[in-house]
């Protein structure tokens, strides 16, 4: 299917991104700025897989199966973790108000 092949696409072109975009931080800025990509690349990463899967699983549920319990555990979780990066962002950030 072709939306397979365009997710494994943008998979990949999500990593090589991050590392040479870490790379890229880290010979100009420093270990914090690389650090600082590499994670937010990372971050990028999974998310994009979780919504994949989610949408995937809905999918499955439109056609009469019933979607897993951990379709709802991984979007709870997801909206846990973008609290909690918001939180430490506000929180130990030198943007923070």
């Amino acid at each position: 299917m072709n939306l397979d092949r365009a997710a494994r696409r943008i998979l990949r072109l999500t990593l090589a991104l991050t590392v040479l975009g870490a790379a890229v931080y880290f010979a100009r800025v420093g270990w914090r700025g690389g650090c600082g990509f590499l994670l937010g690349g990372s971050i990028s990463y999974l998310n994009f897989r979780w919504i994949k899967r989610t949408v995937y699983a809905l999918g499955e549920a439109a056609g009469g199966k019933p979607p897993r319990a951990s379709v709802a555990v991984i979007l709870g979780l997801r909206y846990l973790l973008m609290g909690a990066g918001a939180y430490a962002i506000l929180k130990f950030s030198e943007i923070s108000l």
